[in-house]
Parts: C-alpha cells; structure tokens; sequence
C-alpha cells in the first residue's frame, strides 16, 4: 500500500455519503477560515450524485458558507451545458440549483466550444483564480473518481495526456467512448491543496486494487500517476476495498 494513500473504509452507501459530506464540510470551513473562500473541484460521473444531492439538501445546505465557494470541474464532455451527458449539467440538477452560491463562482468547462478552444478557455479560467499566472491554482479539494479501466477525470490510458504534462487542461479524444472530452492534467491535480478519490461499489474493487497496490503502472492505470506524485485520501465502501490486503 502507498504511504501517500490515506483510506477510510466505511461499510455501506449511508456510512459512505454521510463521510463524504463530513469531509467537504470540514475542507470548506477549514478553507474559507484559512483563505476566505473554498475552491471546490467537482467531479462527475456517477459516484459523487447522491454527494451533491446530500450537500443540497434542506437540512445540510446551512453547513458551508456557499457565498465564499468557488466551484471548478476536473472533467467534461465535449456537449452543450444542457446536455444529459454533461457534469456541468449533472452538478446543477443534483447541487448548484438549490444552493446559494454566486452564479459567477461556478466555473464550468465550455464543453460546447471546439475541444482545443474549450481547454483553453478553462486554461485561462484556472490561471484567473491563482496568483502567479506562471504556477497552477491550489484548488482546496478536488473531487476524483476511478473507472472500471483505472481511469481518472478524463485520463484515460495511453492516450495524450502522458506526453503534455506541463498543461493545465487539455483535449482528448476518448476512443472507448468515441468522444471529445476535456480534463485537467496531474500537473494540476497535483497542485490541489486535497486530492479525495471517491469509490464505491464491487464493481471498483479490482481497480481500487490495482492502483493502491501498484500492480498496475500509470500508463495502464492514469489514477496511479496521481498517487504516485502527491499525497491522496480515498473514501471506499467494503464492496470497493475489497480486493485490499487489510
């Protein structure tokens, strides 16, 4: 196991999500008490809805200053923001509809854009919210799952991203899904102040695995390039850890 990784195994999908939302609670009064803000970096896909949906929710909305959240995206689909396929879209049904969050500190990926133009754009987006245009921005947490291939935002193995490390955002063409995508780099994962993958399910296992016990490089599995440069916390049910030596 990588020293670098830090594990909290919880037993079901309750346990899980009401960790989940104790630990963006904690990171967002920790953030805005240190600096006046939290940059939160949402994640998409399927994982982290009922996340969004417990944030959101009547009773927990009160637990985050959201006046002084600035929300970012790690991935997105080369679609229209009001695409079905779109996190952006995913995050404001489930999440940023129903909380009181500025409307001009949500920075979404402009999926609808060419893909180079649209990873620029974000590029530029990014670097806005830094102090030192020459160095990425410390996003106070950011969100990251893992695919069944060991897959992370939208770093998907061998393709591009290996070879333009020194960039922020860039575009993909995801073969498998025979899609455009756009996704931040390890150069800016890495920079994140908290990097929190969040895994569930028996279906993760065998990648959780793979990744945590290095059994797999990061070309085969991009979630290890992360591990492998910067310190993680990864949030599992039992079904997800359960191929861990434990």
């Amino acid at each position: 196991m990588d020293l670098g990784a830090s594990l909290t195994i919880v037993t079901d999908h309750e346990a899980w999500l009401d960790a989940a939302s104790q630990m963006v609670v904690d990171a967002a009064r920790t953030a805005i008490g240190e600096r006046g803000r939290f940059v939160f970096g949402l994640s998409g896909g399927s994982t982290p809805t009922a996340l969004y949906e417990r944030l959101a929710r009547s009773d927990q909305v009160g637990r985050i200053d959201w006046s002084s959240v600035v929300i970012v995206f790690g991935d997105e689909r080369c679609v229209p923001p009001d695409a079905p396929a779109s996190n952006y879209a995913m995050a404001r049904r489930t999440l940023l509809d129903h909380v009181p969050i500025p409307s001009a500190q949500v920075h979404r990926m402009e999926g609808e854009l060419a893909p180079a133009d649209g990873a620029q754009r974000y590029h530029e987006v990014l670097v806005g919210l830094g102090s030192d245009p020459s160095k990425p921005p410390s996003i106070d947490l950011l969100l990251l799952g893992l695919g069944d291939n060991a897959h992370t935002a939208s770093l998907f193995p061998g393709l591009s991203w290996r070879a333009r490390l020194d960039e922020l955002v860039i575009d993909e063409y995801v073969e498998v899904q025979q899609q455009w995508r756009l996704t931040v780099t390890p150069r800016l994962i890495t920079a994140a102040r908290s990097v929190l993958f969040l895994v569930e399910g028996t279906a993760k296992a065998a990648p959780v695995a793979a990744v945590l016990k290095g059994t797999l490089d990061h070309i085969q599995a991009p979630a290890r390039a992360v591990l492998e440069a910067t310190p993680t916390r990864w949030l599992l049910d039992e079904a997800a850890a359960s191929e861990l030596d434990r």
